[in-house]
């Protein structure tokens, strides 16, 4: 999976460069300033009592400056390096690569809810949200980590982002009988420039949510230094709750960014077979039965 959207989503991922090293900076620098500010050297010297940026630099703090700075120094470099290819943030967020367990718990919650939105488009049809939601589900089972074989249906994986993504490799393999992450290099080849367009602006939309998902959950990484126990729970209720927003915002992101390009797939799926070497042909009865939601 982590393949899969770095091909996808890495061509364009590299105009975010900029931005996030931008916002890997701002992140340490309100961290530097909540520390100082909620924890002051008081000395009398100073016109406040040592309760503002005088205490912090003329006080025991001075002391720390250097080491802290470099610290930081080299924390946001660090950090720019990492983040400034936005498709590694989006791969840590399909959970492809996540430890046994809690891999193994997120198919089998992901299991639960694929067998809930199945059961709510069988029981009041037409349901448009829930056949939409079955739509980013694949058909592989929970317990499936990679292909065996080449045409066995794709792993579900632990998370929703990882499944919209799963998805749309079915979806191309069972239309067209083409892997989604092999014909991505043709696909830039024959798209139209317009086409090329609305994909990078739906990838920056994606990306830039995966972005604000990961930096609002490091920013429980400041909540210790908040005052009082209420602080300390009200902030990370805020940043959590802020951070599902934003996940969910990005889940949205990913399918349209898929159903873009699965339009353009559509379009040139002559062209992209022919530059692959193989013949143009309709999808097998296997692949027609697989396509129905509700098998």
């Amino acid at each position: 999976m982590d393949k899969i959207v770095g091909e996808l989503l890495g061509p364009f991922a590299r105009r975010l460069a900029a931005s996030a090293s931008i916002a890997t900076v701002t992140f340490w620098v309100v961290g530097v300033v909540l520390f100082f500010w909620l924890h002051p050297q008081p000395l009398p010297g100073c016109p406040s009592g040592g309760k503002d940026l005088c205490g912090a630099l003329t006080g025991g703090w001075a002391r720390a400056v250097p080491l802290l700075a470099c610290l930081t120094g080299a924390m946001v470099l660090s950090y720019c390096l990492l983040f400034s290819q936005a498709t590694s943030a989006t791969s840590v967020l399909t959970g492809a690569d996540w430890p046994r367990w809690p891999g193994r718990a997120g198919r089998w919650l992901e299991s639960k809810r694929r067998k809930h939105t199945k059961r709510q488009a069988a029981l009041t049809p037409p349901v448009r949200r829930a056949q939409a939601g079955l739509r980013w589900f694949p058909h592989g089972q929970p317990g499936h980590v990679v292909r065996e074989a080449e045409g066995d249906d794709p792993a579900l994986e632990p998370t929703r982002l990882g499944n919209v993504f799963a998805a749309a490799t079915q979806h191309v393999r069972d239309q067209h009988g083409m892997e989604l992450n092999a014909c991505w290099r043709h696909l830039l080849a024959v798209a139209s420039p317009t086409e090329i367009t609305n994909l990078e602006f739906a990838s920056r939309v994606l990306l830039g949510h995966a972005q604000a998902v990961l930096w609002l959950l490091a920013s429980l990484f400041w909540v210790p230094l908040l005052p009082g126990t209420t602080a300390k729970l009200v902030a990370t209720a805020a940043l959590l709750w802020l951070a599902r927003v934003f996940y969910r915002r990005m889940c949205q992101a990913a399918a349209h960014y898929c159903d873009g390009l699965e339009t353009v797939i559509q379009a040139h799926a002559a062209e992209l077979l022919k530059r692959a070497g193989r013949s143009v042909s309709l999808p097998s009865q296997r692949s027609l039965r697989l396509r129905r939601p509700a098998g």
